[in-house]
């Protein structure tokens, strides 16, 4: 009798560690998106690969689905929304009035508190100031809830804040719309802080919420946030991940050369990848914009590059600059959309006076998972 259930053991233990393989396998494996979402996304890649259309006039693009609709958004404060990832329509403005916690003070009374390189969908002008506006924005979906992280600045200080808002929906038709604006998140300010609040990114691991920004001065920064993800945790936790070397001689008030911004991390497999873009945006054809990478298993990192440098010492793996199209390419976001790796981008137009337009490229995957970018 105990040799039956020993048998009986020994069978139904590998049986379970079988079907546990399979489920994990299960897990792991790829979903496979919709035909129609993959036939849009075949067709957008290649739509961005042309050189005989006028491409979508923006800057520091972010782009986010819900149900069948892509929603771009960019500095300013504006979203647009598409069907197909190529025709993009204005929808609406984030905010309408300035959020009432900037005050002059938190943007160093400087009357420039957005960039905006190039005409915008809505008619805008460059020098022409709206209320509301507001810079880099990023949106993730979070349980539910629609976390918009934007900031306000000078142009070239780091008198700059982030702040964050809310929504359930993206969808400026349905009842439950509203971006209810939580207020600041983090401030630097000029001679008290080596960094700048600036192009903020929110990367989730598991259930814990980090915040990922900075520009120039001692490059990016990543904090961690409390669980209702408004606001730090305490106590604060903070990590350097990247930078460029800074001549510290130069005043503290000033950037410095040590040129890196609009951070973003993208979770693929088994890495955190960290893209940032390094030297000048915002000077049409003159712009030497681009983007490199760096890679951790862990969030906080150290983030390494192809050849094992840190980034925090100035490290960075290319994956993409400019050609003979675009004089310059960067600050972009990142995702799994529609079966794909996809990068998301701004690029300065040789053909049509350096103006900044939208750019959607496949990240493909080395053998060693490295991320291939193709302009």
């Amino acid at each position: 009798m105990r040799k039956i259930r020993f048998k009986t053991f020994k069978v139904a233990l590998v049986a379970s560690l079988i079907a546990g393989s399979f489920l994990v396998q299960a897990q792991i494996r790829p979903i496979a998106p919709h035909p129609k979402d993959a036939k849009i996304m075949e067709e957008a890649l290649d739509y961005y690969k042309k050189t005989d259309v006028e491409f979508y006039e923006t800057h520091d693009p972010i782009i986010i689905k819900e149900d069948d609709t892509y929603y771009l958004s960019r500095s300013g404060g504006e979203v647009a929304t598409s069907k197909d990832l190529k025709d993009w329509k204005f929808s609406y403005y984030f905010f309408d009035e300035d959020p009432v916690w900037v005050t002059p003070q938190i943007t160093g009374a400087n009357e420039r508190t957005a960039i905006s390189a190039t005409r915008g969908s809505s008619g805008e002008r460059p020098g022409q100031q709206r209320k509301g506006r507001v810079n880099a924005p990023d949106i993730q979906l979070v349980n539910g809830t629609y976390y918009l992280y934007y900031n306000v600045t000078s142009f070239a200080k780091n008198t700059s804040a982030i702040g964050v808002a809310t929504n359930k929906t993206l969808n400026p038709e349905s009842p439950e719309f509203e971006w209810v604006d939580h207020g600041m998140v983090i401030q630097s300010i000029p001679y008290r802080d080596m960094w700048n609040a600036i192009d903020a990114n929110l990367v989730m691991d598991g259930n814990q919420g980090w915040l990922v920004f900075g520009s120039f001065w001692g490059g990016i920064q990543m904090l961690k946030l409390a669980p209702d993800l408004l606001s730090v945790a305490k106590p604060e936790f903070w990590h350097h991940i990247a930078a460029q070397p800074r001549n510290f001689y130069l005043d503290w008030a000033d950037p410095g050369d040590g040129a890196i911004e609009g951070a973003f991390i993208y979770k693929h497999i088994q890495y955190f990848y960290l893209f940032a873009s390094l030297d000048y945006c915002c000077r049409g054809i003159e712009s030497d914009y681009k983007i490199i990478v760096g890679r951790s298993r862990y969030v906080e990192g150290p983030y390494v590059d192809k050849e094992g440098r840190q980034l925090s010492m100035g490290g960075g793996t290319l994956v993409v600059e400019g050609n003979d199209r675009w004089a310059a390419v960067g600050h972009n976001s990142a995702y799994t959309m529609n079966g794909k790796s996809i990068i998301v981008m701004h690029g300065y137009d040789k053909l049509d006076s350096g103006k900044s337009k939208l750019l959607i490229r496949e990240i493909k995957w080395g053998r060693d998972d490295w991320p291939i970018v193709d302009l």
